[in-house]
């Protein structure tokens, strides 16, 4: 350490983690810039209290009194030690909690972009889970390319809603995903909601999200 406070009482505490103390303020060498204040005020004995943040000193707390050799007391030092732990234990624990906050509201803001782009991409979008192939999701587009509402979709499958392709290419899209772990660009006929078949390009991709397979 440099400067006018090399050396005195907050810099031995920030340097060895320990709380320091001065049983006169006013004589004391350590606190010689500040002896000025202490005889203003009629301060005597000092005490400075580390405080950490994941082991490491982030600042301190300087306690103050008119009596003399208040803080020498080794009970009193065991007492400033206490505090001084009860302190950085706060501290960690409100940092970790504004942490804690932080990343929630991060996954709630990347939550919301998520299900903005998949409500309202104009592609049809479906989530469904393995390996019973469940639908658990469709978008808007889907509703309008297929003519299922998303109550009549969700908790089906694409077996019993009568969407499914071809029993050949279900093969074909099965050798490609169990190969590629996904399908592009796969022109397939599906049937809407009327029965009626039409050519979709479809793209197929396996995911897994928590331990679950989609």
């Amino acid at each position: 350490y440099t400067g006018p406070l090399a050396g005195g009482l907050v810099a031995q505490a920030i340097h060895t983690s320990n709380v320091m103390t001065s049983e006169n303020g006013q004589t004391d060498e350590r606190m010689q810039i500040l002896q000025d204040q202490f005889q203003q005020h009629d301060f005597r004995s000092a005490a400075v209290i580390p405080l950490r943040l994941r082991d490491r000193v982030i600042g301190t707390l300087t306690l103050l009194s008119h009596e003399t050799g208040l803080f020498n007391d080794i009970q009193e030092i065991h007492l400033l030690e206490a505090m001084a732990l009860d302190i950085s234990f706060a501290l960690d624990t409100m940092e970790k909690e504004m942490e804690r906050k932080h990343t929630e509201e991060m996954l709630r803001e990347s939550e919301q972009k998520f299900s903005t782009l998949f409500e309202k991409s104009s592609l049809a979008i479906s989530l469904s889970r393995l390996p019973d192939g469940m639908i658990l999701d469709v978008n808007e587009a889907f509703e309008d390319a297929f003519g299922y509402s998303r109550p009549e979709v969700i908790g089906k499958t694409s077996l019993e809603l009568g969407i499914k392709p071809n029993a050949e290419d279900q093969v074909r899209l099965l050798a490609l995903l169990n190969q590629d772990g996904s399908a592009r660009n796969q022109e397939l006929e599906l049937h809407t909601k009327s029965g009626e078949a039409r050519i979709f390009s479809v793209n197929i991709d396996l995911v897994n999200i928590s331990g679950q397979k989609y």
